[in-house]
């Protein structure tokens, strides 16, 4: 994680202390978000608890109720106002790639998905680095750095 932030900070030629914004962000930070147009860097992500919850092998039960953190995303991700890059691997058994594609469609304005094949949750930079790069480019009209 730390090197694709670092990569993501310098193809925007941010300073290498910030960190780039996440979806779980706070109301103040979606604010600045807005106002300064930075960028949002999502790996591995999901569109709730509850949708997450129903991927598991008991997800069929009915404890959506239950649940009192729900961290919907989905709801947040329409107004982040900051180009989205979403990054998620193909082997992922943790979070369904599935919920990171729906994320992404919720999202509006400039955005990326990446489907890191043989990338699992913790390891999408190291297997697919070309891959971000290339998006990252893509992204933002900047030439690929190899």
């Amino acid at each position: 994680m730390a090197t694709n932030a670092l990569i993501w900070r310098l193809a925007l030629n941010l300073p290498t202390h910030e960190r780039p914004a996440r979806v779980g962000m706070s109301e103040k930070t979606l604010r600045n978000l807005k106002q300064t147009g930075r960028c949002t860097l999502e790996e591995g992500t999901f569109t709730s608890i509850p949708d997450v919850v129903s991927t598991f092998k008991w997800g069929w039960l009915p404890v959506s109720p239950l649940i009192t953190q729900r961290f919907e995303a989905v709801k947040r991700v329409p107004n982040i106002g900051s180009p989205l890059l979403v990054v998620h691997g193909s082997q992922d058994r943790l979070i369904s790639p599935e919920l990171g594609r729906r994320l992404f469609d919720a999202a509006t304005g400039r955005k990326a998905f990446v489907l890191v094949e043989g990338g699992s949750h913790h390891n999408t930079n190291s297997v697919g680095q070309a891959q971000y790069r290339e998006a990252i480019a893509g992204l933002f009209g900047l030439p690929v750095v190899r």
